[in-house]
């Protein structure tokens, strides 16, 4: 989850850098229209899968819902950094459609471009579209199973997207107060992701470890 989190907001915090001498209500409008991009991909992307996962047999659906411990499990292990993987899904991709969308401003510097509210939804919505291993097996291997259990569950993408984007909301917030105390909160997440990653991990090996009991051996 720590890894996802900073994966979902990478860009976001390095897109919104380059807007912090353009003002407070810019910053925090280009940045609304950048997560909105981001969260209506998520909502899309997800409510495909789940909508999909609803024409499955019977059998498949139980074997997704089975598939969840131990995918929890992987995630704990990534977590905890005792697995590794290298690679993110449509980072390629997303790259190229970012670079086109910015060519127009061919010779203005990034951080000087004016992209507007549509431009930063747009480049959201670019970068909704890139997972790293931890969003991958998150969203498509426990939350998609998970919203699976419910017609409701269609809903729960939205949710998660702005669940992801409380570090952008409260990155927002320190830059428009400055960029020491942006600086200073950037030290503190560093400080605290030190003791955070190895709680999360652990609570995901022993949910994993409880879910994967309770629907393989009982």
């Amino acid at each position: 989850m720590v890894d996802a989190l900073r994966s979902a907001n990478v860009s976001a915090i390095a897109f919104v850098s380059g807007r912090a001498t353009r003002g407070t209500g810019t910053v925090w409008r280009e940045a609304a229209a950048y997560l909105a991009g981001k969260v209506v991909v998520y909502t899309i992307v997800g409510a495909a899968a789940i909508l999909l996962g609803f024409t499955f047999p019977t059998w498949a659906l139980v074997l997704l819902r089975k598939l969840t411990g131990p995918l929890m499990i992987v995630v704990g292990l990534y977590t905890l950094g005792l697995l590794r993987f290298r690679f993110v899904v449509g980072e390629g991709i997303t790259d190229r459609l970012a670079e086109r969308l910015l060519a127009g401003r061919r010779g203005v510097p990034r951080g000087d471009q004016t992209l507007g509210s549509t431009g930063s939804f747009l480049l959201g919505a670019i970068y909704g579209l890139t997972f790293c291993p931890t969003m991958v097996l998150l969203f498509f291997g426990i939350l998609v199973p998970l919203g699976l259990r419910s017609t409701a569950g269609v809903l729960l993408p939205g949710f998660f997207a702005l669940g992801t984007a409380v570090p952008l909301l409260a990155f927002v917030t320190f830059l428009t107060l400055g960029w020491g105390a942006t600086r200073d909160w950037l030290r503190g997440t560093r400080r605290v992701d030190r003791y955070v990653r190895p709680v999360v991990g652990t609570v995901f090996l022993i949910l994993g470890a409880n879910d994967t009991i309770l629907y393989w051996f009982l």
